[in-house]
């Protein structure tokens, strides 16, 4: 007798594995819940419409749930298609035989879309921040993305996941500055928005990589961190001449500039957007920079004239915030012409209206230069 109970243990064991593996891979077909599933959906988000035809039965061993899956359904809101690949709904399988609410939650894939057609689609959305950046800040480019959204009692939505990647996308940053051919992956809820391998354009100064993080409480907290290869000479730093940032003048001799910068920051921002507090350093190397003067430098104390300045594995130090208490600072070595290099140190601390310079010098021939180029 025990031996025929082991026997049918072990038999209920097998066929509940192969139950399950067979559930959790090819699933059972059905029907059966498509009309309850298009009425909730059609009942709550009447601007969504969305037709299917056969649901996949599947078991989620990670989450433990069951789930309909179906591939490749006709999903339209406000009557723009939307390429959607995959639809997964799992199921409240108590509140299915209750007849109340049977979708806990919606998983669905959106194959790559193009950033104007998301725009036709949020034409009937609420005002937002979100929108509003949409619409005034981003153009060409596309997104894919897996949303995960999840239902309360009423149907509505509780909480959402998105994770995706976005595709040469241009940003405008203000009327002059703008951001190019921007590529990154992402993951966002509802409190917090990851952005990595992060890479773009800025009047051709590769971001070659960069990760950011946004928090939403009561405000918006923002940190990350940008790295970036940057080779200018007098071709291109003309393309800075919108910005009004730098005095042109001081580029009209020839020059070649190479370096290699991590920028890190955290920015604090209102509701409304508005720049709070702000922190950023960087961090970097100068390969190598050339400056050929037009005119040379002549003086009584030179034994020969300067035509060229050069540096080299330069190091490069900086930070900037809201409060003022800025810092800079530069180490590295310097020579003229054909000259032999020397060790050189700058360092400018200021706090708010004042800022003292300290130079350290190594020169072994020009000490004076300095007083003339500082």
């Amino acid at each position: 007798m025990k031996k025929i109970i082991k026997i049918l243990i072990l038999l209920i064991i097998l066929i509940s594995v192969l139950f399950i593996a067979y559930l959790s891979t090819a699933g059972i077909k059905t029907k059966k819940f498509n009309p309850i599933i298009s009425k909730e959906l059609k009942k709550n988000h009447p601007k969504i419409d969305i037709t299917f035809d056969t649901i996949i039965l599947k078991l989620d061993i990670k989450k433990l749930n069951l789930y309909g899956a179906t591939f490749n359904p006709k999903v339209s809101y406000l009557k723009n298609d939307l390429p959607i690949t995959y639809v997964k709904i799992y199921l409240d399988l108590y509140q299915l035989i209750k007849s109340k609410k049977p979708i806990d939650t919606i998983e669905l894939a959106i194959e790559e879309i193009e950033i104007e057609k998301i725009k036709k689609i949020l034409v009937a959305a609420k005002p937002s921040s979100f929108k509003k950046i949409i619409f005034n800040n981003l153009s060409k480019g596309k997104i894919k993305s897996v949303i995960n959204i999840e239902f309360d009692e009423e149907f509505k939505i509780k909480n959402y996941r998105i994770s995706g990647k976005v595709k040469n996308i241009n940003l405008l940053l203000s009327d002059r500055m703008s951001l190019n051919k921007t590529s990154f992956n992402f993951i966002a809820d509802n409190n917090l928005t990851l952005l990595n391998s992060i890479k773009s354009n800025f009047k051709d100064i590769p971001i070659t990589n960069g990760s950011i993080k946004i928090l939403k409480e009561t405000n918006y907290k923002i940190e990350g961190s940008i790295t970036t290869d940057l080779k200018l000479n007098n071709n291109n730093i003309k393309k800075f001449s919108e910005l009004k940032l730098i005095d042109f003048k001081y580029f009209e001799n020839q020059f070649k500039f190479s370096s290699k910068i991590i920028s890190k920051f955290d920015i604090i921002l209102s509701n409304s957007l508005n720049l709070e507090k702000y922190n950023l350093e960087l961090d970097g190397s100068i390969k190598e920079a050339e400056l050929t003067l037009n005119k040379s430098i002549k003086a009584d104390f030179l034994s020969e004239n300067i035509k060229s300045i050069f540096l080299s594995k330069v190091n490069l130090k900086a930070r900037f915030n809201k409060a003022k208490d800025n810092s800079f600072t530069l180490e590295g070595f310097f020579r003229t012409d054909n000259n032999k290099a020397n060790k050189f140190s700058i360092q400018s601390i200021s706090n708010k209206n004042i800022t003292n310079y300290l130079l350290k010098k190594y020169l072994r021939d020009c000490q004076n230069l300095y007083q003339i180029l500082i």
